[in-house]
């Protein structure tokens, strides 16, 4: 239990920051699945494709590692790619 006024804060601000990356992280996964529903069409594959990379640019700065983003990136950018020299 925290003692401090200052430590008193620092839970509440710990939990308001773990609650707004958990929405961060929900978004992110629904943005994937939603481009991975998409990639059945080429056109509507790559609007879900830029969707997708501006969710996980934002993500990076703070939710998740930047390399993390940089290879989730790569690899929709793999499918999407697969995808529009099939069609």
């Amino acid at each position: 239990m925290a003692n401090t006024k200052s430590a008193k804060k620092r839970t509440l601000i710990g939990e308001r920051n773990r609650l707004r990356n958990q929405a961060s992280k929900t978004k992110l996964k629904n943005m994937l699945r939603k481009f991975e529903l998409a990639t059945l069409k080429p056109e509507e594959a790559k609007v879900h494709l830029n969707q997708y990379f501006t969710a996980l640019d934002r993500c990076s700065e703070q939710v998740i590692h930047p390399n993390k983003a940089s290879r989730l990136k790569a690899r929709a950018a793999k499918m999407t790619k697969a995808i529009c020299l099939a069609a």
